[in-house]
């Protein structure tokens, strides 16, 4: 019982650090795009930023348990910098103090922890770059 409480306990801390090593590296693709695409965005000023949802999720009707709506609605969009909103989001401060301490983050494995480290490494840098 020990050995298989280990083995669990192992696979819940890998799968911890692989959930925070992929949550940071998508911040971090986010601000390196972001220039990017609000640039695309402003070039076509001619009328606002239409997506249509491509990935929706709803509730189920009753009767028709298979059934997905596919409704291809469009929503007029408003952008912001990621940068932007990790400044003046409710309880952003919290979220970017989390992001600082896992600069120091001692990972299981040596691999992750140079992933971790660098990640929030790089949007700590990308915040004090975006900031005036």
């Amino acid at each position: 019982d020990a050995q298989l409480d280990d083995t669990c306990f192992d696979d819940s801390v890998e799968w911890r650090e692989t959930s925070i090593v992929l949550a940071l590296q998508i911040l971090c693709a986010a601000t390196l795009r972001e220039d990017a695409f609000n640039a695309a965005v402003q070039a076509v000023k001619t009328s606002p930023l239409t997506l249509v949802s491509v990935l929706r999720f709803e509730k189920l009707q009753p009767g028709f348990p298979n059934a997905i709506p596919m409704d291809s609605r469009t929503v007029d969009v408003k952008t912001s910098r990621l940068t932007d909103l990790l400044f003046s989001l409710p309880h952003s401060r919290d979220l970017r103090s989390a992001i600082v301490n896992f600069i120091g983050y001692d990972a299981s494995t040596e691999r992750t922890d140079v992933q971790i480290s660098a990640s929030a490494l790089s949007l700590v840098y990308r915040m004090q770059q975006a900031r005036p």
